[in-house]
């Protein structure tokens, strides 16, 4: 088991710096807030992998959203406080693959909409970064993982490739982590579920394979901050200079 600390986090409240990172999503970016522990989004923890003397993380995940909801319904103020030199992170495809959903979206309505994000981001001078959603921790009798929110996570990829924006696999590095870790251990470290009375929060225990907790979400945070370290894109230049040292506690 390998675990991660962080170095030189503080509390982005009073720091203004050069660089802004807006994330937007659905709840499997956003932040939930204490009653809800140790349930969070990867949003929530991504704050730490960056000197916040550098970079300020400003989440705006909302539970529920897809891209057609969250463009009519906080897009605006998003695209309000955005300014040239920040960086608009864009995690949707949960919601907008569910055919009940009175926002749900085809992919060719959900490509369209990111459009209509990264579009407006570079108009403003900001950089937008697609990045595919988490996949869901659902597994057959036979013990294998099964695939999650049809063809909207493959259409992230392409929105990626036709609007020229560096790409996240989350849903495949998620999928491929999942299968090499387990089923017993995703079920209960990763994702959101929970023995009766192991948590205050819920006294009753869980049973959630959508949602993550704080190690699954700083999983994927770590592992977006990694593939930004490793790329040789200069639009994440910036972010890859800004990032906090990491040390490997093995035991």
């Amino acid at each position: 088991l390998s675990l991660y600390s962080f170095a030189g986090f503080e509390s982005s409240f009073g720091v203004s710096a050069a660089t802004r990172v807006f994330i937007i999503g659905d709840s499997t970016t956003e932040n939930w807030g204490p009653n809800w522990y140790p349930c969070m989004g990867w949003g929530a923890v991504f704050q730490h992998f960056f000197d916040s003397s550098k970079v300020v993380v400003d989440n705006r995940g909302v539970g529920g959203t897809t891209t057609k909801s969250y463009y009519n319904e906080h897009w605006s103020d998003v695209i309000a406080d955005i300014n040239s030199g920040d960086y608009l992170f864009i995690s949707f495809g949960a919601n907008d693959s569910n055919t009940y959903a009175t926002w749900c979206t085809t992919t060719d309505e959900f490509i369209d909409y990111l459009g209509i994000f990264c579009s407006a981001a570079r108009e403003k001078g900001a950089t937008p970064i697609l990045l595919s959603t988490v996949n869901e921790n659902t597994w057959s009798a036979q013990g294998f993982l099964k695939d999650s929110y049809g063809a909207h996570p493959k259409a992230m990829c392409q929105a990626a490739e036709k609007y020229d924006t560096p790409f996240f696999d989350l849903y495949n590095y998620g999928y491929n982590l999942a299968e090499e870790q387990g089923e017993e251990y995703n079920t209960f470290y990763r994702h959101n579920n929970y023995k009766p009375g192991e948590y205050e929060n819920y006294i009753d225990g869980k049973k959630d394979n959508v949602h993550l907790q704080e190690t699954g979400a700083t999983d994927y945070a770590r592992f977006i901050v990694e593939e930004i370290e490793k790329s040789s894109d200069e639009r994440l230049k910036v972010l890859a200079e800004a990032t906090t040292p990491r040390y490997d506690v093995t035991f």
